[in-house]
């Protein structure tokens, strides 16, 4: 087997991800190695968001090829055996060079895995890797089957019926026709001959999707526009304010980031992300630094309950949206919304920013005053103007009926503290915070370090009561209260299970915990106990009131 690193896509030759047979004779002749029948498989074009290409060779040879050097230690193989080894390689590249004319520059990396290297590394016999040999007295032999001689125990997989894709598909069947009671089987088979599940159209959307643009709004803010891969019309829908959770390759696995969607929802051929470029953020780097137009990233959505339909949730009274910084992201997609449903009601902006070039979205800001008569915008340079304070808010909320916040944890806290104190009912005040890569590192290394205290105590698992007279539930060590909740099937409020948005709150009325607020409380509710249940980690035993 020949595996090959490239530095440019296969896609480049003509290739677009189906497999290739080179077959110099069909009528049985072996050729010597390097000459006879070859699998070239391009798996890497079937991920339309790779950043980097690999492409497989594999040529069925007799083991005997490395009789030779058979019984020596890896490390002691003798020049023989990598001389060997290179004349394979260059024989089969040049078989691709002569079937792809400038595949050979393409190649970053080749390395070749004989009989021999899989007999080492995978303790295969003689080489082989596709399961038992395929011969009729395997076939017939009493140990070919799921069942076997252990009480409770059975096999699934390729071995258990034939070889291949298919033998692993049918040695699954036979297994579940074994395990499952007649019941189960029957659900089974239906679901089978049903052509199995209809997606839930309520879920969110999971695909890939192109950069068809990048804009630099501020020194530290790009938009990203994201269009199907065949430029027609997006594969899902949106409520103004939600999110997108974005799969990014910088990685040996990817990493997942959320972003607010930018554009309005009335869009059907694109979505839009605005994202700030944090200096130690792994995936804020990647989009700013590396992202190129053109290239495809997997994504899912839309998520999040920040939301608001102007058809249905803009009545009397006054619309306040308050933004810090790059939170002004989602509000965009309100203020588009408003526009295009035409609503002529009262809406006030509040955006804080840290300097005059950090004003992101100005332009399009000033185009939605010509389409809303009732907007009011007031933008805060906090170097110059100074933070939005109770002051400020005072003139805006004696009539708001609705406020949308997003922005730095501890503006919110403030905020929420200011509209508390001016009556603004907290049911009215609805919250989006940022989420980073890191405080999910965070969140893991506090759990890990609570299981392995509560091990060190002989702890398995805390209880975590509830007011009202709900039955309390079970949290293992290391597991958010939300996990618990969902884990014992006791409904919580929820939404992203992250932290960006504040669905999920509970309040804490006594027990000891490991948490982090998001800014989605104010002082006095923090005081109170007012947690988000995602981001709580009970250290023992815990009460909480939903």
């Amino acid at each position: 087997m020949l595996f090959l690193g490239m530095d440019r896509s296969p896609a480049a030759f003509g290739v677009r991800g189906e497999n290739h047979w080179f077959m110099p004779d069909l009528d049985g002749f072996h050729g010597a190695p390097g000459e006879g029948t070859l699998y070239v498989s391009f798996a890497s074009l079937n991920n339309p968001a790779a950043r980097f290409h690999t492409v497989e060779v594999v040529e069925l040879v007799d083991p005997g090829v490395v009789d030779r050097w058979r019984g020596t230690p890896e490390e002691e193989r003798p020049e023989s055996y990598r001389a060997l080894k290179d004349d394979l390689a260059g024989r089969l590249i040049a078989r691709l060079e002569a079937q792809w004319p400038g595949f050979r520059e393409a190649i970053a990396f080749a390395e070749l895995a004989t009989p021999l290297s899989f007999e080492t590394y995978q303790h295969s016999v003689l080489g082989s890797f596709y399961g038992l040999a395929a011969t009729p007295q395997r076939l017939r032999s009493s140990r070919a089957g799921c069942r076997t001689p252990v009480k409770g125990l059975f096999v699934a997989g390729q071995d258990a019926w034939g070889p291949g894709v298919v033998g692993a598909l049918a040695g699954g069947l036979m297994a579940a026709n074994a395990v499952l009671r007649p019941r189960q089987l029957g659900t089974m088979w239906r679901a089978i001959r049903s052509g199995g599940v209809a997606p839930d159209p309520a879920a969110p959307w999971h695909g890939y999707l192109r950069v068809a643009a990048i804009e630099t709004l501020t020194p530290t803010v790009r938009r990203i526009r994201l269009e199907p891969l065949d430029a027609g019309a997006m594969p899902f829908s949106f409520t103004a304010g939600q999110y997108l959770k974005v799969d990014l390759p910088v990685a040996v696995e990817p990493i997942e980031r959320s972003y607010s969607i930018c554009s309005g929802p009335g869009e059907n051929g694109f979505a839009e992300i605005a994202v700030k470029h944090e200096p130690d953020g792994l995936g804020s780097t990647f989009l700013h630094e590396e992202l190129a137009v053109g290239q495809a990233l997997r994504v899912s959505g839309p998520h999040g309950e920040f939301t608001c339909d102007p058809a249905h949730d803009l009545t009397a009274g006054t619309l306040l949206l308050i933004a810090g910084g790059v939170g002004i992201t989602p509000l965009m997609s309100v203020l588009a919304a408003a526009a295009d449903a035409g609503h002529t009601g009262r809406i006030v902006l509040l955006a804080s920013f840290r300097a005059e070039d950090e004003v992101a979205f100005r332009p399009e800001i000033e185009a939605l005053r010509e389409r809303l008569s009732g907007l009011e915008v007031s933008i805060f340079v906090t170097g110059r103007k100074g933070r939005i304070g109770v002051d400020v808010l005072r003139a805006y909320t004696e009539d708001a009926h609705r406020v949308h916040l997003c922005g730095p944890a501890s503006m919110m806290q403030d905020l929420i503290g200011h509209l508390t104190e001016l009556r603004v009912p907290r049911e009215a005040i609805h919250t989006e915070a940022f989420v980073s890569g890191r405080s999910n590192e965070t969140r893991r290394e506090k759990a890990h370090a609570i299981a392995l205290a509560a091990a060190a105590a002989g702890v398995t698992e805390f209880t975590i009561g509830m007011t009202g007279g709900d039955p309390a539930f079970s949290c293992h060590p290391g597991q958010s209260v939300l996990d618990a909740a969902n884990a014992a099937d006791v409904p919580l409020p929820q939404s992203c299970g992250e932290g960006a948005c504040g669905t999920c709150r509970v309040r804490v009325v006594s027990g000891a915990y490991e948490t982090d607020t998001r800014g989605m409380f104010s002082n006095d509710e923090l005081t109170a106990g007012w947690r988000l249940a995602c981001q709580t980690l009970p250290t023992e035993d815990l009460m909480i009131a939903p």
